[in-house]
């Protein structure tokens, strides 16, 4: 009885995807039939040598399915631009933003230290009131 050679097309029992074993007549004609097939026949085994089968491939399968992967990858593609341009976009605003928390940390590293440099203005006791937006200092009368 010969032995045929199969190569799987997905897990089964030991053997992974892509690995090509030999088997009886029978087993590999199970292997290789049915709806979802585990295995494709590849060739005969003779004398431990292979003889290898010619395969049929139908072009308009093949097609499709180059078709498929074309429009994800172009799917794909679209959807990376998509994130580029929101990256990009935060990148920015990030950047804004530091300018301005720059711009204030310097300007108060430049801020008088009295009070009365700061706008604050003298009342006719002597006592300087508090600018505006300036919180009460403690113990001060209202």
């Amino acid at each position: 009885m010969p032995r045929i050679l199969v190569k799987f097309r997905k897990g089964y029992s030991r053997y992974n995807k892509g690995e090509t074993a030999a088997f009886g007549e029978e087993e590999a004609r199970k292997l290789c039939a049915g709806k979802d097939p585990v295995a494709d026949a590849v060739g005969e085994v003779e004398d431990g040598g292979a003889k290898v089968l010619a395969v049929q491939l139908d072009a308009s399968a093949v097609r499709r399915a180059t078709e498929e992967v074309r429009a994800e990858l172009k799917s794909k593609a679209r959807e990376l631009g998509d994130r580029e341009a929101v990256l990009q976009q935060r990148e920015d605003e990030i950047a804004t933003r530091e300018k301005i928390v720059a711009a204030k940390e310097q300007a108060v590293e430049g801020a008088p230290a009295d009070p009365a440099d700061a706008g604050g203005s003298t009342d006719s006791g002597g006592k300087i009131a508090k600018a505006s937006g300036e919180p009460p200092k403690q113990g001060a009368s209202k």
